[in-house]
Formats: C-alpha cells, sequence, structure tokens
C-alpha cells in the first residue's frame, strides 16, 4: 500500500476485502539489520505505522522491492544476510521454546 496522507482510499478501507500486503515490513526490517540494532526489533509493528498484524501479509522481498536498495537482499553481502539469518534462527529457537513451555 502507499502513503495513506496522499492517498484518496486509505489502507484501512481495504480491510474487509481480506489480508492487505504490507510493503513497510521489509523495508523497516532491512533497515534495522542494516543501519541499526536489533534491540529496536522490541517495538517494531504497529509502532512503526504498520497495520495490525491480523490484517497484513509481510515479506521481506520480491519482485517488486528488489528493484530498489530499500530491502535486504542478496546483493547487501554475506556480513549483512549472515547477520539476519542468525538473528531469524535465534527469534525461531526462541518461539519453539516459548510454545513448548507455555503447552496448555
Amino acid at each position: 500500500m502507499g502513503n495513506d496522507e496522499t492517498e484518496q482510499i486509505k489502507t484501512t478501507e481495504y480491510f474487509g476485502n481480506g489480508a492487505v500486503t504490507e510493503f513497510k515490513f521489509g523495508k523497516e526490517l532491512s533497515r534495522v539489520f542494516k543501519d541499526g540494532k536489533l534491540s529496536w526489533l522490541a517495538s517494531f509493528g504497529e509502532a512503526w505505522g504498520m497495520m495490525p498484524s491480523e490484517t497484513g501479509v509481510v515479506f521481506v522481498d520480491n519482485h517488486d522491492t528488489e528493484r530498489g536498495a530499500s530491502v535486504l537482499n542478496y546483493k547487501d553481502g554475506r556480513a549483512t544476510c549472515s547477520r539476519m539469518f542468525h538473528a531469524g534462527l535465534a527469534l525461531r529457537l526462541s518461539a519453539g521454546v516459548f510454545q513448548l513451555l507455555f503447552r496448555r
């Protein structure tokens, strides 16, 4: 979706039709791994101006975003991609442990 301030139709108007593509997710996540700190992810999501998770479909890279330098992809080099891979792996392992601990 585009910039709500310049569009006549607001992103929220699409929510009733189903899931909506959230382009900000990949851009902002890439910014964290390229220029920021992983601690920024503690508030990642709606606090960053993104739509609620129950209404949005997220992705990091696709055919539209590859053309620019705004998302993380193979062009960013081994060090940046390796950092993202290890952070993702740690997050997945943490989620698995959380699920095991809080099973009902």
